[in-house]
């Protein structure tokens, strides 16, 4: 393979596509171009071959010298070194016919001596993939990653900041991952493996066996997706907070539950605030009670001495009589008043969670 037209028919076949240029530094000739880049530049044979690599493919609109110098290079290397060259990106923007705009391209540039007998350069051949989909991918995908580092970030702000312990329960690796809150919020630290079991330890005596059957229910039957809960959940000193929970169940191809995530939600303080109001309003209707009925009976024997002893008929004997008996009936009300405020000032409610 010794002549020109050898070389050229062999890298005509070749998916690459190639320029074979004689090493007339600086003009750096076109002798013959591959069918895949005309194709892949929207050129011809007839406009490129005799012309001079950067008379054919002149620096375009965006580049500053630098991107013209960097190929200059690349044939340079290759006459001193008679090694090959690669430069891994290389802009170059083209238009694949009059009708299209010019768009900007991104190439993987090759670089190559084709040396004669006495190792001097006979012709240099560079081939160029087009990477410009790889090139677009490449920004999509940081895009992404970035987009997904600010996601991260911001999660773990509002981690941070609210009181909801997020969580994510790994079925198959039975591991429950806690966000921040449940840390801050319960006091426990954190550990590198948190099973369902350790969870369920947590939860009130009286509460657990009821939530695991449901649990375990929901996590068998494939029609379900969400599961509510509330129970008692203890912290690390001792008492035990009031919540609410929410997860969502992601299932597998065959519908079995694999990963659960959700919500954790202190409601300590709304359950004894609704209790207390509960409480208080018991306290109101014993109260109601005790006036309608306790209270009610001296009332009406005070109503009903004042009435005699208003009578013209009542002689002065039997008013001091009356007198006597409205005085008792008077301490009895009294009585039974100081008890109704007694009552009132024991039953205080302080707002601490029931164990």
């Amino acid at each position: 393979m010794d002549t020109l037209v050898d070389i050229a028919s062999f890298y005509n076949f070749l998916p690459t596509a190639s320029l074979i240029l004689r090493p007339d530094e600086p003009r750096f000739t076109i002798e013959a171009v591959n069918d895949a880049f005309l194709a892949g530049t929207g050129t011809t044979r007839s406009y490129l071959i005799g012309q001079g690599f950067f008379e054919a493919f002149p620096p375009d609109n965006e580049d500053d010298g630098s991107r013209t110098m960097n190929i200059r290079n690349a044939f340079t290397y290759v006459l001193q070194h008679k090694k090959p060259h690669r430069i891994k990106k290389h802009r170059y923007d083209l238009s694949l016919s009059e009708d299209n705009p010019i768009v900007a391209r991104y190439w993987s540039v090759d670089t190559y001596p084709l040396l004669n007998d006495d190792e001097t350069v006979q012709y240099i051949v560079q081939g160029s993939v087009d990477i410009t989909a790889l090139h677009i991918a490449e920004i999509e995908l940081r895009q992404k990653h970035q987009q997904l580092k600010l996601s991260n970030e911001l999660y773990a702000y509002v981690n941070k900041a609210t009181n909801d312990v997020i969580y994510d329960w790994d079925i198959e690796n039975d591991h429950i991952g806690w966000g921040d809150a449940f840390f801050r919020l319960f006091g426990y630290e954190e550990v590198a493996n948190f099973p369902l079991s350790k969870w369920s330890s947590l939860v009130h005596p009286a509460d657990v066996t009821l939530l695991e059957k449901d649990l375990h229910e929901a996590l068998l039957d494939s029609s379900q997706n969400n599961w509510k809960a509330a129970y008692r959940l203890k912290r690390l000193n001792g008492d035990y907070a009031y919540v609410e929970e929410n997860g969502y169940i992601i299932r597998n191809e065959v519908n079995q539950a694999v990963r659960m995530i959700g919500v954790l939600r202190d409601v300590t303080e709304s359950t004894q605030y609704v209790r207390q109001i509960e409480a208080q309003n018991i306290q109101l209707k014993e109260i109601a009670w005790t006036q309608a009925h306790l209270v009610r009976a001296p009332v009406a024997r005070i109503m009903g001495l004042i009435n005699l002893f208003n009578e013209p008929e009542t002689e002065e004997c039997t008013r001091s009589r009356l007198l006597s008996c409205l005085n008792k009936s008077a301490a009895d009300l009294d009585c039974i008043i100081r008890e109704i405020v007694a009552k009132s000032e024991a039953d205080n409610f302080d707002g601490k969670s029931s164990n």
